[in-house]
């Protein structure tokens, strides 16, 4: 169930539009289970993802409040799903998510995806942006676990990143989780009437890619306003 915490900041606006760039496959598969994966922190690519700036982990580390056991927990136990927000479509986000022609561009709204998010119950569920930082200088507030999943280093600036966590430790990394078994994820149940609002072909898919798309949109009983992107079109001189 989505929650409110402090350390997780909401866009000025509920309305600014979120945008997740997918292959084909990813997509017909959230459309038939109405589920989002959620990645474990520690198996995202970037290596520095959950870890300290160097000034914060000092301070950290000074304070006498450095245990690397109950870190190596809390980060198998935290899981993210990743969001760009951005008024429009992204040329940079289609080149760097998307591996072949037959990509799909969601488009929601914070507001929306934080209304999609009631059907677990049980799962604590936060949404909020990602702070970018120059992690040889800058610190933020390490006494907050939270905190270091919601920060990365400034090279990253360009995904302006909404991030989705998934707390399965309520806080407490050394309580069980059941008989959750989470090896690289976890799938949890969405509405998807209230996620998408429209969704973008790739600009450089072929037109039976769209007329596929809006076929199983249908099948599905599904009425999302479907798009070609231009961000490759006929240029006017």
């Amino acid at each position: 169930m989505f929650k409110n915490h402090p350390s997780f900041r909401p866009p000025e606006n509920g309305n600014q539009k979120c945008w997740r760039y997918l292959d084909f496959t990813k997509f017909i598969d959230l459309i038939d289970s109405s589920q989002l994966f959620f990645t474990r922190i520690d198996k995202l690519e970037d290596p520095y993802e959950g870890t300290y700036t160097k000034r914060a982990y000092e301070q950290k580390n000074k304070a006498g409040l450095d245990h690397p056991n109950f870190y190596k927990l809390l980060i198998t136990k935290t899981l993210v799903n990743c969001w760009h927000m951005n008024e429009h479509e992204s040329a940079a986000m289609w080149k760097l998510y998307l591996k072949s022609d037959e990509g799909i561009a969601i488009q929601t709204t914070y507001d929306r995806i934080v209304a999609s998010l009631d059907l677990e119950k049980e799962l604590n569920t936060f949404v909020g942006k990602v702070n970018y930082l120059d992690y040889e200088k800058d610190s933020f507030d390490w006494g907050n676990t939270y905190n270091a999943f919601l920060h990365k280093r400034r090279s990253f600036e360009h995904e302006r990143e909404l991030r989705i966590i998934i707390d399965l430790s309520n806080g407490n990394p050394g309580i069980k989780t059941g008989d959750l078994k989470i090896e690289h994820g976890h799938r949890i149940g969405i509405k998807l009437t209230e996620l998408i609002e429209s969704v973008y072909i790739s600009p450089t898919a072929p037109k039976w890619i769209f007329k596929l798309i809006k076929s199983i949109l249908t099948r599905y009983q599904l009425d999302f306003p479907v798009y070609q992107s231009k961000l490759i079109g006929n240029i006017l001189i």
